[in-house]
């Protein structure tokens, strides 16, 4: 299993390598698409502003990345920003159009609608570890990323900016301040998680290890 970590200039690549690295996995960084795709599995990481990681992004000619992992159907998973760019478009200093792949747009943690209390300041940016809950209409294919953990477990969110929970490919959300939003998705092959599983301990390495093993399960 060769496991490609998909490098454009940001995000903490190290600390998410490093954590694949005990899961047996051959795990490669880099932004070179013929390397990428000789991969069998691909990880789209991101930390910082939507805007600027778009535009990274798209300088770094990954646009026929893109493409290819749709046409070759490889397993794609976002972290945190890098599922961002999956969705429509972010709101985050300018509007910015994603890759589409997955539907919804990003806007800020107290603008998503359904916030219970609009009268009640929320701290931004959300920095806490929450559970991720399902519901039936949510339960499919993205629930193998967390197969054999608990539902009470934790993860390590740090954002600004959220997708709603109401989206169609939202498999999972979680709860900052009495907001609801997506903290899982996925659409076919491709899944994305608003968390930080490296940096979530023992739930977030099973989480990756659930990733690099589900291909055999999800192969047509």
């Amino acid at each position: 299993m060769k496991l490609g970590v998909i490098d454009y200039g940001v995000g903490n690549l190290r600390s998410l390598y490093n954590a694949l690295i005990p899961l047996g996995v051959e795990a490669i960084v880099s932004s070179n698409i013929d390397r990428l795709l000789d991969c069998d599995k691909l990880i789209l990481p991101g930390v910082g502003a939507f805007s600027y990681v778009k535009k990274r992004f798209d300088e770094a000619g990954l646009d026929e990345l893109t493409t290819e992992v749709i046409v070759r159907d490889i397993p794609c998973l976002g972290i945190c920003v890098g599922m961002q760019l999956l969705f429509e478009s972010s709101n985050e200093f300018e509007t910015t159009c994603g890759l589409g792949l997955l539907s919804g747009k990003v806007v800020r943690l107290d603008e998503l609608d359904g916030r219970e209390d609009r009268d009640c300041k929320v701290r931004i940016p959300n920095v806490s570890w929450l559970k991720v809950n399902f519901t039936t209409a949510q339960l499919k294919d993205g629930l193998d990323l967390f197969s054999n953990i608990s539902p009470d477990a934790k993860f390590y969110f740090v954002h600004s900016y959220a997708v709603s929970h109401a989206s169609k490919d939202t498999d999972a959300h979680s709860t900052y301040a009495g907001i609801k939003f997506c903290a899982s998705a996925s659409r076919d092959k491709l899944f994305g998680v608003q968390f930080h599983p490296e940096k979530s301990g023992k739930n977030g390495l099973h989480l990756l290890n659930n990733f690099a093993k589900m291909g055999k399960k999800n192969e047509k």
